[in-house]
């Protein structure tokens, strides 16, 4: 009997965080962003798949699923005022584990990250989105229960070596001095 554990890190935003990204400001470029999108999806559910080039990856079923969690701010004529967007975005984040868009994990990433490119190129990558249920098999200091927006930590932080790292690593004739990660499970 065998067990894979997998140790993760990353900068998580909490659904409020994200949503609380549109400003006045900024609200016709995140319509502008979701509706492009939109114009893409409606395009391959019509055509019945994905383009082999695609960035994005699922299945039709998927993409429909998403369309529809963002139609309710695609439909619109004009880009609504900033209180009004965020308010949509809130309603499409407010998934549970039991909504069908959780199976679609990979395809909901990419659709922030669609957006995200073009409202706040200078962010970090999205990772992925993640639906953490019990701390027991995620840890204590993920919010449980809801989306969480996980970012690459390794492109939030400049980690350079202190003079004894330097030593260590010029005695071993290294060009870099990596950090390792691990977790151990025993049972």
């Amino acid at each position: 009997m065998g067990m894979d554990v997998m140790s993760s890190k990353g900068i998580v935003a909490k659904v409020d965080d994200m949503v609380n990204l549109v400003t006045a400001e900024n609200t016709a470029t995140f319509w502008e962003s979701f509706c492009a999108l939109s114009s893409l999806f409606d395009e391959w559910i019509v055509s019945g798949k994905l383009p082999k080039d695609c960035r994005f990856r699922g299945e039709i079923g998927e993409v429909k699923i998403i369309r529809s969690l963002i139609d309710p701010i695609v439909s619109r004529k004009q880009a609504p005022k900033a209180k009004y967007m965020r308010t949509l975005l809130k309603k499409m984040m407010n998934l549970t584990e039991k909504d069908s868009a959780v199976g679609c994990d990979e395809m909901f990433t990419e659709t922030w990250r669609w957006v995200l490119e073009d409202t706040y190129s200078d962010f970090p990558e999205l990772e992925e989105i993640e639906y953490f249920e019990n701390s027991r098999e995620c840890g204590w200091e993920v919010p449980l229960n809801e989306f969480v927006f996980i970012f690459s930590s390794w492109e939030c932080f400049k980690q350079v070596p202190t003079k004894k790292g330097s030593t260590l690593k010029k005695a071993f004739k290294w060009d870099t001095l990596c950090e390792t990660e691990w977790t151990s499970v025993s049972y």
